[in-house]
């Protein structure tokens, strides 16, 4: 492999100034560039700009996308069911792909190499993994498609507004988020106490210990120390695991003291202390640990207060949006209905509608949007430039393939609930709403906030169940691989038994055919009748039983009756599990 080393001014420089300004870097686009991320970008960089590389850089250089989606196919990220034959299929599988530190490592060794003097070959992949890059069609589309000539067989799954990119606008949240962070932290005064709690799917009242939270106290020479809650304080539902920790301590947090008593200079948190030139760096670190550690999606789940629960001070700098209150507030004297002048007078009289809902005034992001959390459901709420409109947008179900059963549910879901249109794209299941605004009705818009919180809250558990993936917001149930599980297909058989919980396998060791040689009194003693385990186990089971019909079917498309037949059966097996676990899930619920 040559030698190379990155240097910012080798990147074309449409490619610099798109990427400058996609992650709100002020000032030339190279020296912003390498202010920002260092000389030679690291793991931050790829962590932040990966969905604006996959639109300004791979969906334009083919050699590279294709060796990038090679690479990251033979590390078996994202979804390996998804065709690449083509640019867009290259793409659809990209977005697939989790902002992993495997795809991170990949993303960034292929980009340093673009970036270097000495880069002559396609690319990393290209030195020594042709082979690999072969495995990919190389025919090149990197102009648009022609619908007409897209080849036979092609699958380009849409169905969402194209505009609304899930993944951009989670990377841009926390760009912002790490920027706002950093003027907080500059603000703090001697011993002022800045605070910022983390999300909880617990009720607070039934927690012994603490939630997640970090803390900031400033010091008199402008100095910061971070604290990130540690297992000294948190409640068991919330305790780190040794992987959480040792993630915190490779982002530069200090480990907690055993005895802190007796060393002034540790914490029974995780710890930095930054002098003033290094807060950016301190923020860079906080951020890391909400976003990566602790899974927060999207900083509009976090509060910041100071010492006293005041949301002003440096607090008020992070621009966190106000929680949805339980109950909206009175309206007096609002108007029936209003006609809107123009956009902008549009986009007051949204803000206005939404005071009742909040409290006091919607924050928007920088790209014009209202952020709204209830419960595990995050809505957006936007004008449209176009026309007089109001969107409502819901990612419901992060991760999700889309398999013919999966397409299916959102069909039937499509049918069956009205007002409310569902969508998958690039392996998000999404819930959308659309209002004309002419005239414009304040309580419309506060009954669509209503209806969208509480289908996106109720659907993302029952629809987790039968599609898998995970909520937008909560408890990631994944196995915390970057890798992607294997199906009955890729493996030849049943689940790996090692990859299933005691519980689940005892069930199936007593009932292995599904005849109901199990009560639903057994399960439930076998699960310890735990509600929270046993839907664990009933998202298990209904994986299984997606996956063997996704096998049935496939046999049965390429004329394998036999082996069609015995995948059938296995997922028949699966499905009396599943009826099982539910018999027991309501025998635990009415006790």
């Amino acid at each position: 492999m040559p030698r190379y080393r990155f240097r910012w001014e080798q990147l074309p420089g449409a490619l610099a100034r798109r990427l400058a300004r996609d992650l709100q870097l002020t000032g030339e686009p190279v020296a912003a560039l390498r202010e920002g991320y260092g000389a030679r970008p690291g793991d931050d960089f790829v962590r932040d700009a990966w969905p604006f590389l996959r639109g300004a850089w791979l969906a334009k250089d083919g050699a590279r996308r294709r060796s990038v989606v090679a690479l990251l196919r033979e590390r078996r990220l994202g979804h390996m069911e998804l065709s690449v034959g083509n640019r867009q299929e290259q793409l659809d599988y990209l977005a697939s792909c989790r902002n992993s530190s495997s795809l991170r490592q990949v993303v960034l060794e292929e980009f340093r190499v673009y970036g270097s003097a000495a880069d002559t070959s396609v690319g990393t992949g290209a030195v020594d993994r042709v082979d690999l890059v072969d495995r990919v069609d190389r025919v090149d589309l990197d102009e648009p498609e022609d619908p007409a000539t897209v080849r036979p067989g092609a699958r380009v799954i849409r169905s969402g507004p194209p505009e609304f990119d899930l993944d951009k606008r989670l990377a841009m949240a926390w760009v912002q988020m790490r920027s706002r962070l950093t003027a907080a932290l500059s603000g703090l005064a001697n011993d002022e106490t800045m605070n910022i709690v983390l999300p909880s799917a617990y009720d607070e009242d039934d927690l012994e210990g603490a939630i997640p939270y970090l803390q900031f106290i400033g010091f008199d020479d402008g100095a910061v120390r971070g604290e990130v809650s540690s297992n000294h304080f948190l409640d068991e539902r919330h305790r780190l695991s040794d992987a959480q920790g040792q993630a915190l301590l490779e982002l530069g947090w200090g480990a907690p003291a055993s005895n802190p008593d007796e060393d002034d200079n540790s914490s029974p948190n995780f710890w930095i202390d930054a002098e003033p030139e290094a807060l950016a760096e301190l923020a860079e670190a906080a951020v890391g640990a909400i976003r990566d550690v602790f899974g927060v999606p999207h900083p509009s789940f976090l509060i910041a207060t100071g010492l006293d629960g005041d949301p002003t001070g440096p607090a008020e700098l992070l621009g966190l949006p106000r929680p949805v209150l339980d109950e909206p507030s009175p309206v007096d004297d609002e108007p029936l209905a209003v006609q809107p002048a123009d956009r902008d007078h549009l986009v007051e009289l949204v803000d206005a509608a939404l005071v009742p809902v909040f409290g006091g005034l919607p924050v928007h992001d920088d790209d014009g949007n209202i952020p709204i959390r209830s419960g595990s459901a995050m809505v957006f709420v936007r004008v449209d430039a176009d026309g007089p409109y109001v969107e409502l947008f819901s990612p419901i179900l992060v991760g999700v393939r889309g398999s013919p059963l999966a397409l299916e549910r959102i069909s039937q879901l499509n049918r069956w609930v009205r007002f409310v249109s569902f969508g998958w794209d690039g392996g998000t299941v999404h819930a959308s709403m659309h209002l004309y605004c002419r005239p414009f009705v304040p309580k419309h818009l506060r009954h669509a906030v209503a209806v969208l919180t509480s289908v996106a809250d109720r659907l993302d558990d029952e629809l987790r169940l039968g599609l898998g993936g995970r909520a937008f917001f909560g408890e990631d149930e994944a196995n915390g691989t970057d890798e992607a599980p294997s199906s009955p297909a890729e493996d030849g058989g049943a689940a790996d038994d090692k990859e299933l919980p005691e519980a689940l396998l005892t069930l199936l060791q007593l009932d292995a055919e599904g005849t109901g040689a199990v009560s639903a009194g057994d399960a439930a003693d076998i699960c310890g009748r735990n509600r929270r385990d046993i839907l664990h186990y009933i998202r298990t089971a209904e994986e299984q039983v997606i996956e063997w019909r996704s096998s049935a079917e496939e046999a049965l498309g390429d004329g394998d009756r036999e082996e069609a037949a015995a995948c059938a059966h296995e997922g028949k097996a699966w499905q009396s599990t599943v009826d099982l676990l539910r018999s027991a899930l309501r025998l635990v619920a009415r006790n």
